[in-house]
C-alpha cells in the first residue's frame, strides 16, 4: 500500500494523498506495537556484544542498560510520531490540497 500511495502522490492523484494520510495515521495508532519489537532486538544485540565487550568497557550497570533501551525506545517512538504528524499536516494544508485536486499548479519563477 506504501507504494500505492507513493505512486498516487507522485502524480498528484489526491486518492493518494487520502491513501498517504490514512497510512501516516495508522503509523502513529500502531507505536505501542511497532516498536517493542524493536526495543526486543537491539536489547538482545546489546545484551549478545555487552559480555564480548566486558573487559573493553567498566561501569555499565543493568541499570544503566534498561535506562539505555528505554531511552533508545522513547526516541524512535517520538522521532515515528512527529514524523508522521508532520507529514499529516503537510499533505492536509489547503495549498496542497489544491495541488492534489488540480487546482493550483507548482509554477517556479524564473530570476
Amino acid at each position: 500500500m506504501l507504494i500505492t500511495a507513493g505512486m498516487g502522490i507522485w502524480q498528484l492523484k489526491d486518492w493518494g494523498r487520502k491513501l498517504a494520510i490514512i497510512l501516516f495515521v495508522v503509523n502513529i495508532l500502531i507505536l505501542p506495537w511497532k516498536h517493542p519489537y524493536m526495543a526486543i532486538e537491539y536489547s538482545f544485540n546489546y545484551y549478545y556484544t555487552l559480555p564480548k565487550l566486558n573487559g573493553l568497557m567498566t561501569g555499565i550497570s543493568f541499570i544503566k542498560t534498561i535506562n539505555l533501551i528505554s531511552l533508545s525506545v522513547m526516541v524512535i517512538c517520538a522521532w515515528d510520531f512527529f514524523l508522521n504528524a508532520a507529514l499529516i499536516f503537510f499533505f492536509t494544508r489547503g495549498k496542497i490540497k489544491k495541488q492534489f485536486l488540480g487546482g493550483e499548479k507548482i509554477t517556479t519563477v524564473d530570476a
